[in-house]
């Protein structure tokens, strides 16, 4: 007989030969391998563990926040380093400036009181200073005269924070034709002083 009748045994005529026994081999399926591969040598057991090993989408996720957080951070750290000294630089700058600017504009105020003034009762001790500060003015950017609590002289507000304390240069009550002007700031430690015989201003930075 032709043909293919009947695989599953016995004698089949199959083009005119004669086959004893045909034995179906099943086809392989993956899906029935039960047995896990294993690694070939040390390469392969370096791979197997680095899969096994590599984190989740879950962990991947915490670690980029975490990264980003930690970025942040440092920016505003190295934001801090720097910008500190940079504000201490300008303000530092700004208040000499404003000293510099203070004593040039009282220079000539101060000559004024001390030549109009000198040995009346608005000096104490060689100093310029005010029993009243209510009866004593000045018609420039200095607004009113105050008394310095420190007994220092008369102390001439210009900007807010800043100061100028004027004073006779005579320590003994004599009288003094020479002045000092004290720059001084309460932010910043320091001061400017501007001597009248010698036109100098000398800057000490404590």
């Amino acid at each position: 007989m032709n043909g293919t009748d009947d695989l599953s045994g016995g004698s089949t005529d199959i083009d005119g030969s004669t086959i004893d026994y045909v034995s179906m081999i099943s086809t392989y399926d993956p899906m029935e391998q039960t047995t896990p591969l294993r690694p070939i040598g040390p390469v392969g057991t370096r791979v197997v563990e680095r899969i096994e090993q590599e984190p989740d989408e879950h962990t991947q996720a915490r670690y980029r926040v975490s990264i980003r957080t930690l970025a942040a951070l440092m920016t505003i750290i190295l934001s801090i380093a720097i910008g500190i000294p940079i504000y201490r630089a300008v303000q530092r700058n700004r208040w000499q400036n404003a000293v510099a600017d203070d004593v040039v504009s009282t220079m000539e105020i101060v000559d004024d009181i001390l030549l109009q003034n000198h040995g009346n009762t608005g000096f104490v001790n060689g100093d310029v200073s005010c029993p009243d500060p209510n009866t004593c003015f000045l018609t420039a950017d200095s607004g009113v005269i105050t008394k310095d609590a420190l007994n220092a002289g008369t102390r001439i507000p210009m900007h807010a924070g800043d100061s100028i304390t004027i004073r006779h240069n005579s320590r003994d009550g004599a009288p003094a034709y020479e002045y000092i002007v004290i720059g001084e700031n309460v932010h910043l430690p320091g001061s400017c002083i501007y001597h009248s015989s010698s036109g100098e201003m000398v800057c000490d930075w404590r």
